[in-house]
């Protein structure tokens, strides 16, 4: 690998401040940024060629951890979670273009273009339409603890895998007129973090056991 594509700087005494725990990260479709939420309930925005800190943004008082983030399919918006609400950020100019509140915490979401979804502390995870934010289009108890990981299936535009505590990996298709749900996998123990081949759709997936599985849908 070329020395020029080994990006690495610490900033465990961050210039913007204090020291940060980070505890989520997602590249923007264009490429160009990076996001990082950390512990101290920062988002900062980082350049992807040198990382220098581009913005960063509070989405609520500041010591409230930030659980996910993830950009837009224009890479013009961010999404946070804090607390219970899913925060909606303009990059350009590190404003709150408006919130969601949920009923319960928010452990973990992605973006597809205008599409954001979001894994809950109880197992459920929800499907909002930015353009009409007030309007779920679904919110379903897909697992029974909390929802570790979500990730749509791009290509599709209409599914998108989950895990959780529980050690379930489901398939959701919402496309149709009727959702369908498929367990793809179960481990004996919780189900950390799943990913989702964009052009063949392969399900990777890992537990805390350390088991890691890959499957075919």
């Amino acid at each position: 690998i070329s020395p020029d594509f080994l990006k690495f700087c610490d900033y465990s005494n961050s210039p913007c401040g204090s020291p940060f725990a980070a505890t989520s990260i997602a590249f923007s479709h264009d490429l160009e940024g990076i996001v990082v939420g950390s512990e101290d309930g920062i988002v900062r925005i980082f350049h992807h060629r040198d990382l220098r800190i581009l913005s960063s943004f509070i989405p609520q008082s500041r010591g409230s951890s930030i659980s996910c983030v993830a950009f837009t399919g224009s890479s013009a918006q961010v999404i946070t979670g804090t607390g219970s609400a899913i925060g909606i950020w303009d990059v350009r100019t590190s404003s709150s273009s408006f919130s969601i509140v949920c009923s319960s915490e928010i452990a973990s979401c992605d973006a597809d273009g205008f599409v954001v979804c979001s894994g809950r502390n109880d197992g459920i995870v929800d499907i909002w339409d930015l353009r009409f934010p007030k309007q779920q289009l679904f919110a379903n108890r897909v697992h029974s603890e909390i929802v570790w990981d979500v990730r749509f299936h791009r290509p599709s535009c209409h599914s998108l895998v989950s895990c959780s505590e529980d050690g379930s990996v489901m398939l959701w298709d919402f496309g149709g007129s009727k959702q369908t749900l498929e367990t793809i996998e179960m481990f004996s123990f919780g189900a950390n973090s799943v990913d989702i081949e964009q052009t063949r759709g392969l399900v990777a997936s890992v537990s805390d056991s350390f088991h890691l599985s890959i499957r075919d849908t």
